[in-house]
């Protein structure tokens, strides 16, 4: 049995079917078109029903539109004003990553000189924590700044690589500070759990 065969056609032609062109006069079509791109359907459409045939061919040509997304000027403007805020957060992140930093090596630095009782340097331990901390920090800053880098270029090149770029670091910021937050709300309940059980143990016991 010689196989049903299936080709191109573009939404153009589409159009056309809709008009009652016959199924005997498909064949002359070119079976794609340049400017509005190509749906896939075959020569069984032909086949069914007319009120079949719109129907499948209506479906074909949505699936084309849908793939289709503008950029608009407002878009571009909003991304255009909201760059330098982004840049600017990302530069106050540096800043605080840097500060928090300093503060470390300065609390280290005293715990070393001024030891606490019993050899136990509990603000030296506090400095090598207030650092982690900050650096832990550097991740954000870096994700924004990096967004707005991605904006600017998709500003000035327009190209669709600028953007997937510019969508995937906003994603990487938002994706660090949900799971930092859900980490810091993970902690709060098992340190107010821990504020609770533990005066009751010890009341208890002792």
């Amino acid at each position: 049995m010689k196989a049903d065969h299936q080709r191109f056609v573009s939404p153009l032609e589409i159009t056309k079917l809709f008009q009652g062109l016959s199924p005997g006069n498909a064949k002359h079509f070119t079976g794609q078109s340049e400017a509005v791109g190509a749906a896939y359907v075959g020569r069984s459409i032909y086949k069914q029903h007319p009120s079949t045939r719109k129907e499948r061919i209506l479906m074909d040509t949505e699936q084309v539109q849908s793939t289709e997304v503008k950029i608009t000027n407002h878009m571009i403007n909003s991304m255009r004003s909201t760059k330098p805020w982004i840049r600017l957060l990302s530069v106050l992140g540096f800043i605080a990553v840097a500060f928090g930093v300093f503060m470390g090596i300065f609390m280290m630095a005293g715990g070393s000189l001024f030891p606490q009782t019993g050899g136990v340097y509990p603000t030296f331990f506090k400095g090598i924590i207030q650092i982690l901390v900050s650096l832990l920090y550097i991740f954000p800053a870096m994700y924004l700044f990096k967004y707005s880098s991605a904006i600017g270029s998709f500003l000035h090149n327009r190209r669709e690589i600028d953007m997937e770029s510019a969508l995937l670091y906003q994603k990487s910021f938002w994706k660090f500070v949900g799971i930092v937050s859900l980490i810091l709300v993970i902690v709060s309940i098992i340190g107010i759990i821990a504020a609770i059980v533990i005066p009751l143990v010890m009341s208890y016991w002792y």
